[in-house]
């Protein structure tokens, strides 16, 4: 409030705080290579392509997008370390952020290689498991992954 006592939403945002610097601090060395929409698809979003690095599996039906209305789905942030020979990045890190801020959503994702899993609240990595993981995303919520190195 203008006169510093803190409102109901500083309480939330006091205690995200902590892991979104975890989860910043993993991406800042990386390089953005790409975001893709997968459910609604607001004007100007890229959908998830069909040859992707990072897969939902099963795939998220397409929605169809309302002006207006919040957009529901998933937003998947790809990103990787430069090389500097080809000048070419090669995905390694997804971000999967559910856009519903309603409720929680369960999705698979698969990759080429086997995932871990970031968990922004002790700062560590779990170890690499499978190529294909099972995610429960709360409202607005979101997990980073990435493939083994």
């Amino acid at each position: 409030n203008p006169d510093g006592t803190p409102t109901p939403l500083y309480g939330a945002l006091k205690t995200l705080n902590p892991e979104f610097v975890a989860i910043a601090r993993q991406l800042q060395p990386l390089t953005s290579l790409a975001v893709y929409h997968a459910g609604m698809q607001p004007p100007g979003a890229e959908p998830l392509p069909a040859e992707g690095v990072f897969q939902l599996d099963p795939p998220v039906p397409q929605q169809s997008y309302q002006r207006l209305h919040p957009v529901e789905g998933i937003l998947l942030g790809y990103f990787g370390h430069p090389r500097q020979r080809a000048g070419t990045v090669t995905p390694t890190h997804v971000l999967v952020v559910n856009l519903d801020y309603r409720k929680t959503v369960s999705v698979g994702l698969r990759a080429p290689r086997r995932l871990a899993r970031f968990d922004a609240t002790t700062g560590r990595w779990e170890r690499p498991r499978n190529d294909r993981v099972d995610l429960q995303l709360p409202p607005g919520g979101g997990l980073l992954l990435r493939t083994r190195r």
